[in-house]
């Protein structure tokens, strides 16, 4: 939690689109769980009763369980967040920023929401949390998108599927350095064939 990407999310959810979510539900809290939240997202907690800064959980999937959905309005960084595909595993509706949900895949709208103006993020958490068959339906959806697309065992068949059409390749093709090349061209050099690698 202390990462500069972290705190950007959680100050600009608590003070940008939880106050316009509060009018609406004004029994909502906003849970921040994570390892070492910085100085200033724990001031948060201590001036706002709707904001609970847990700091470090020991099973995060208590919290999971107890939430009626997640959000990832991240505006920094890049890249598959574990946080995310933890909380869809989970089956948690998300609201995801355009950051958050990059190389995730799946449809936005139906395997997560993506928001990038603060009232997009209102309207989207008001819905999850005003219409339950909906919110229902997105956290399964995510929850399906993670059991398929970042399945462990999914994921080694298709490893050892790439380590055969190595092995496959090699036996049809040697690899000369520069000076040991006798043709031009990498199909020259394997004897013609292609075998997709």
């Amino acid at each position: 939690m202390n990462r500069r990407e972290n705190e950007d999310a959680v100050i600009y959810f608590a003070t940008e689109v939880l106050p316009g979510v509060a009018k609406v539900f004004p029994q909502v809290r906003f849970y921040v769980v994570g390892t070492n939240p910085s100085k200033r997202v724990r001031g948060l907690g201590s001036k706002d009763p709707r904001i609970v800064v847990t700091g470090y959980v020991e099973r995060p999937s208590t919290y999971f369980r107890r939430a009626a959905l997640a959000v990832a309005p991240l505006r920094l960084g890049g890249g598959i967040k574990v946080k995310v595909l933890e909380c869809l595993a989970h089956g948690l509706p998300m609201v995801l920023s355009p950051v958050a949900a990059e190389g995730i895949g799946g449809a936005p709208g139906r395997d997560y929401l993506v928001c990038e103006r603060t009232a997009e993020y209102v309207e989207s958490v008001c819905k999850l949390l005003s219409d339950r068959a909906f919110a229902d339906a997105v956290g399964k959806a995510g929850n399906q998108l993670v059991e398929t697309k970042f399945n462990f065992e999914r994921s080694l068949d298709h490893l050892v599927d790439f380590c055969r059409q190595v092995a496959k390749a090699k036996r049809y093709c040697s690899v000369a350095g520069p000076s040991e090349r006798k043709h031009d061209s990498p199909s020259e050099q394997c004897g013609g064939a292609r075998e997709g690698v």
